[in-house]
């Protein structure tokens, strides 16, 4: 391998590191902070503050200036047939399956886990929304530690 494409991997496996980094880290925040709310205010607050953060999104993404369209000698694509592009990929990719079925098999298996967490926590360890909001957080928490570590 080139240095150049060696580069390019290293960078684009960052990208990904990075991306699920971010991912994990709402996990960890949103039911930490969730549950301070519900301790705090009431359970409304929560189900008031997440289409109103959603809201405020919307606002600054909408007030943030917009790129140059580039020059390409490429056609417009629509969405729908970007849609059926990906779509025939995965279809016909066989590292697209191995990575479906892979993912499949680990949502079914740790999805166990965390639908029986609400119960653990209430009966075994005896603890409350906050409680429960830092427990669920610790997840997320684990994640982002593991990303960091596993990084290059």
């Amino acid at each position: 391998m080139s240095e150049s494409k060696h580069y390019a991997a290293l960078d684009r496996s960052s990208e990904i590191e990075l991306t699920v980094i971010g991912r994990k880290s709402g996990r960890a925040v949103g039911p930490t902070v969730g549950g301070f709310i519900v301790a705090a205010i009431a359970p409304w607050a929560v189900f008031f503050l997440n289409p109103a953060s959603f809201i405020v999104m919307i606002i600054v993404l909408s007030k943030l200036p917009r790129k140059s369209q580039v020059q390409t000698s490429l056609p417009p694509e629509n969405i729908i047939g970007a849609i059926r592009a990906q779509i025939r990929y995965v279809r016909h990719s066989q590292a697209a399956h191995v990575l479906m079925v892979r993912a499949g098999m680990f949502t079914l298996c740790s999805s166990a886990l965390l639908s029986l967490l609400p119960l653990l926590a209430k009966h075994e360890l005896r603890l409350d929304s906050t409680g429960f909001g830092l427990l669920l957080g610790s997840f997320g928490t684990g994640a982002i530690i593991g990303g960091i570590a596993i990084l290059p």
